[in-house]
């Protein structure tokens, strides 16, 4: 039991894991969201500094929600498992 154990160990010590990040761009350089699920869709749209909802002049988003989706949304990394 305690060989497998270490050859099991020995095995998986030859695995290497990268990631990077899937979203490399400003977020300054962003100007538009589009949020869809099926056929339903919401485009969010940044004019000036102020973020809004496409299609609806009065419903404007806090910035401090559009910074909340930045950093849960564009910090996202892909992984790859290499193993030789």
């Amino acid at each position: 039991m305690i060989g497998i154990f270490f050859l099991n160990k020995s095995s998986q010590s030859k695995l290497d894991s990268t990631s990077k990040a899937v979203f490399n761009d400003d977020t300054e350089d962003i100007f538009k969201f589009l949020i869809q699920k099926g056929e339903e869709a919401i485009e969010l749209a940044r004019v000036d500094t102020l973020w809004r909802i496409s299609g609806n002049d009065t419903l404007e988003i806090k910035s401090r929600s559009m910074d909340n989706l930045f950093d849960k949304v564009l910090k996202v990394n892909r992984g790859t498992l290499i193993s030789e």
